[in-house]
């Protein structure tokens, strides 16, 4: 259910990105065309498409809510995650790239980073799960670096303790020489 969208555009816009807000399933909004204009859907993305296309609508136009669901959206967790492994680096700077080009709706930059928080810190955590660590280790740096809410800092804080941890246990033993 839609909760904490307001009457004003760009701030729906912005706490959209910054995962403020509920994310819009795609099926469940009306939309005319004359709001959509030349707005397309970018289908070239490995995730996260749907989020770049309402945010670029929402930047344009106040939304009216209904407080009944009018569809249910059910995710695969695997094939979510499953996206998230494939090819990590070149499909988050391609998908970093056009999350960027939504500083021509005036969606400040600072919620564009830390949208990037949030993907890198899913990254980070499917790639952990998979005993892919450096990968894990490398996208935890970038959404620790992002601006976040206190949840999210509190979670890259988990996810660098139990890296270490995991590092820590599964790194080869040390082998010391005797003295002679």
């Amino acid at each position: 259910m839609p909760n904490g969208y307001q009457a004003a555009c760009l701030a729906n816009a912005s706490a959209y990105v910054k995962g403020d807000i509920r994310s819009v399933a795609v099926g469940s909004v009306l939309a005319s065309r004359t709001l959509i204009g030349e707005t397309r859907f970018p289908i070239g993305m490995a995730y996260d498409e749907d989020t770049l296309f309402w945010a670029r609508l929402m930047s344009k136009a106040s939304l009216a809510m209904v407080s009944q669901p009018v569809m249910v959206y059910e995710v695969s967790p695997v094939r979510s995650d499953d996206r998230f492994a494939l090819n990590p680096v070149r499909r988050f700077l391609d998908w970093r790239r056009e999350l960027r080009t939504l500083t021509d709706c005036n969606i400040p930059l600072s919620a564009l980073k830390a949208r990037e928080g949030l993907v890198a810190l899913k990254i980070a955590r499917v790639h952990y799960a998979r005993g892919d660590l450096g990968t894990a280790v490398r996208f935890l740096a970038v959404a620790a670096a992002a601006p976040k809410r206190r949840s999210e800092a509190w979670r890259c804080l988990r996810y660098r303790f139990k890296l270490a941890a995991r590092r820590r246990l599964s790194a080869p033993p040390i082998k010391l020489q005797g003295a002679l």
